[in-house]
């Protein structure tokens, strides 16, 4: 079995309180959780030597280069398991402008999500996939390792600090 290694990015916004979460859909055709949210992410190839090679080169394949990882210090580790780790980023090049469906042959869209600092406490892969209007997820999702870590990145968003205190890092 290879390691697998994946990345979610988001941006904290002071002026608003949110968080914009910045993911890819799933083609409707893959063989797992097809048009479902995911991370940026896969299996490691020869050359990768730590994780965050891994997610880099998978984040810009993956959206064709409009998203790309800047520093390997940026990547927080949220879930992991037997041959696998989550991250969640927010050091990374890219905008909004490069929202929108996408060619290539596992995503279908890049996309972003935007939510409340006060509604992080109680937000969980349920409500991502209601806002994305995903009334039927694939059957393999629920319970998946994917499901899991995007519920304990939401986790980790919510420990954001939104007010001007010292322990405001972001």
């Amino acid at each position: 079995m290879s390691y697998r290694a994946y990345v979610l990015l988001y941006r904290k916004i002071m002026q608003t309180r949110t968080v914009d979460l910045y993911f890819p859909l799933k083609n409707d055709n893959a063989l797992s959780h097809p048009g479902m949210p995911q991370f940026f992410g896969g299996q490691e190839e020869l050359q990768d030597k730590i994780d965050y090679e891994i997610v880099y080169r998978e984040a810009a394949e993956e959206s064709n280069n409009a998203f790309l990882l800047a520093d390997s210090k940026g990547i927080v580790p949220v879930f992991s398991g037997t041959g696998f780790t989550y991250y969640i980023s927010s050091d990374f090049i890219g905008d909004d402008k490069e929202l929108g469906p996408i060619k290539n042959n596992e995503m279908k869209s890049l996309n972003k999500l935007s939510i409340k600092a006060d509604e992080l406490k109680t937000f969980n892969c349920g409500e991502l996939l209601r806002r994305l209007g995903i009334n039927s997820p694939s059957k393999d999702f629920p319970s998946s390792e994917t499901e899991t870590a995007f519920n304990e990145a939401f986790k980790f968003l919510n420990t954001l600090a939104f007010d001007n205190t010292a322990n405001n890092k972001q």
